[in-house]
């Protein structure tokens, strides 16, 4: 089944968003799961939107391209 889709790199791009996005969110008092920010920032490192049913979530992360279902 994973056959169908492409594994994105953990890379230090995707570590440095991870690390903005935290500092970010925690300045702003809301905090989302950190497997969330993970996902974020590897979409942030590889110019890809995040495809979710909980846009508000994710809406805020500042740059994020955020697609709702």
């Amino acid at each position: 089944m994973l056959g169908k889709f492409d594994i994105l790199p953990m890379n230090e791009a995707t570590a440095h968003h991870y690390a903005v996005v935290t500092r970010h969110l925690r300045a702003a008092s809301q905090i989302i799961g950190s497997n969330d920010v993970w996902i974020a920032a590897a979409a942030l490192a590889h110019s890809m939107p995040v495809v979710t049913n909980n846009a508000a979530h994710f809406g805020r992360v500042q740059g994020l391209e955020v697609v709702g279902y």
